[in-house]
């Protein structure tokens, strides 16, 4: 009893690892052959576009007070220093940093042998920390979320494991349709409508960028159009939002078929050059390019002296790199 309902309480973090495990999968399929169909064919519709507003604001602050909480068993100490109320609304309603500490919750009393005693566990814990109104409050929001989660985790158990992109999507989708019905769409999505939809563009964007069919200025135009789509008047700040190590790499990724076609040596470094120079200023450029050839002088000597065994050249990594944070 008591291993399956920890099992059971882990149905949201078991979601974030397949969406994970869904994006590399695709990487490795399209990898392999070209003949797969296109990333996103028979796609469901958005499950969170433009209209579902949350800004990055407002999931940087969550992302800070998530990792407050604590990942390795031994941060569970630091929970006397954990204020609820930083993770609730203003009104002390459901908000974007909620569902990190209703996980958080989940993790402290994740060993408890059945439901009633996690509750309990939590019900003192909150009781604790905060006024009997507002901790009625969190506790009753509390009790919703994990019995919907749980009732979940048995929705999801019959379900096949996603082979594509549009699979997971699917499934993500058919998750927040659960906790709509479950919840109401206003709790549900405010407890897991920005993560939800986090995850949503990461899929559907790797989709794109890894699409073998598509020419670099052909995936430019349908990343910007989804961006648009799911991001509205935030689209440039999303899109300035990643590093520029992080861009670079996708680049490279959306030009693939582009510098495949590409004739001679000269042409392909040509590409490369603007390619990053449009992710990095001239001095970063100037560092690849000098990475580039201490490599091709290992790739030289190892060819000249191959019983020496010279180790592969590997990818530079941003820490090689000053001035791509």
């Amino acid at each position: 009893m008591q291993k399956l309902f920890i099992r059971a309480l882990a149905v949201a973090g078991v979601l974030v690892t397949a969406v994970a495990a869904a994006i590399a999968l695709f990487v490795a399929m399209q990898a392999a052959s070209h003949k797969n169909k296109p990333a996103m064919e028979d796609t469901p519709g958005y499950i969170f576009d433009k209209n579902y507003v949350v800004s990055l604001e407002e999931l940087s602050r969550a992302k800070k007070l998530a990792e407050k909480l604590g990942s390795k068993e031994g941060d569970r100490e630091k929970q006397g220093n954990v204020n609820p109320a930083d993770y609730m609304t203003k009104d002390f309603g459901a908000g974007v940093a909620t569902l990190s500490y209703f996980r958080y919750l989940d993790a402290m009393f994740a060993d408890s042998p059945d439901l009633p005693s996690h509750l309990e566990g939590v019900k003192k814990l909150v009781f604790e920390k905060l006024p009997v109104d507002k901790a009625s409050r969190l506790y009753s929001l509390y009790e919703k979320y994990l019995t919907c989660e749980l009732e979940l985790a048995n929705m999801l158990s019959s379900k096949k494991d996603p082979k594509t992109p549009a699979d997971m999507i699917r499934l993500l989708s058919d998750a927040q349709n659960f906790r709509r019905e479950y919840l109401g769409r206003e709790l549900a999505d405010a407890l897991f409508g920005a993560d939800i939809k986090a995850l949503e563009y990461a899929i559907r964007r790797s989709a794109i960028v890894s699409e073998k069919t598509l020419h670099g200025r052909e995936k430019e135009i349908l990343v910007k159009q989804l961006t648009e789509d799911m991001w509205g008047d935030q689209a440039g700040a999303v899109e300035s939002y990643s590093l520029p190590f992080n861009r670079y790499l996708e680049k490279l990724r959306m030009y693939a078929l582009d510098m495949a076609e590409l004739k001679t040596e000269k042409e392909k470094a040509a590409m490369l050059k603007d390619i990053r120079s449009s992710c990095f200023p001239p001095e970063v450029v100037s560092q690849l390019e000098k990475i580039d050839a201490e490599q091709a002088k290992t790739v030289r000597d190892a060819d000249k002296n191959p019983e020496k065994g010279v180790r592969e050249p590997q990818p530079p990594k941003p820490g090689d790199l000053k001035g791509t944070n």
